[in-house]
C-alpha cells in the first residue's frame, strides 16, 4: 500500500507519513488529526500523543517512519505556507483547505489506498490500527502493552 503514494508531491509525502503513522504506531484517528509539529521528536525517534481520556502517551518510531517524517516535515510548508490560521500553524498535517487535518479526509486518504492496494472490504484507519495490533502480537508483544 505504501508504494502506491506519490511521495514526490508534498501531498503525497503528507499521505504517506498518515499511513505509516497508522500502520507504525497503531495510533487513533482523533490523536493523529490532533497531532502537532510538536509532538514528533525526531531526534528519539517519537511521537506524543494525547489518547482517550486526555491520557498522553509516547509512542517509539520505526526508522520507515522518521524517514518519512523528516521529508515530510522539511517540505511541510510548500503546501500552504503561511496562509493558515494559528491552529493549522501547529497542526502537523493539514487539509486541502489549509486548515488542521479533519477524520473525513484521513478517512477518505485511508480508503483510497487500501481500494487500490487491499481486498478488506471495510477500508478504514481502524483496519491499519488493527494490522499494526495483529502484527505486534504475531511479533510477542505482550496484549496489555498493545492495548494502551
Amino acid at each position: 500500500m505504501m508504494d502506491a503514494v506519490d511521495i514526490q508531491t508534498t501531498r503525497g509525502l503528507q499521505n504517506r507519513a498518515i499511513l505509516e503513522l497508522f500502520y507504525g504506531t497503531g495510533m487513533r484517528l482523533s490523536e493523529l488529526t490532533g497531532l502537532n509539529k510538536t509532538d514528533i521528536n525526531l531526534r528519539q525517534n517519537q511521537v506524543s500523543v494525547h489518547g482517550k481520556g486526555n491520557k498522553q502517551r509516547i509512542i517509539p518510531l520505526g526508522k520507515t517512519v522518521v524517514t518519512i517524517l523528516k521529508d515530510f516535515m522539511a517540505r511541510r510548508s510548500e503546501l500552504y505556507g503561511d496562509r493558515t490560521d494559528r491552529d493549522a500553524k501547529q497542526s502537523l498535517f493539514l487539509a486541502e483547505n489549509g486548515q488542521r487535518i479533519y477524520d473525513k479526509a484521513v478517512q477518505r486518504i485511508v480508503k483510497k489506498y487500501l481500494k487500490q492496494t487491499s481486498e478488506v472490504t471495510q477500508k478504514s484507519p481502524h483496519v491499519l490500527r488493527h494490522s499494526f495490533a495483529t502484527h505486534m502480537l504475531d511479533n510477542g508483544a505482550d496484549i496489555r502493552v498493545i492495548k494502551e
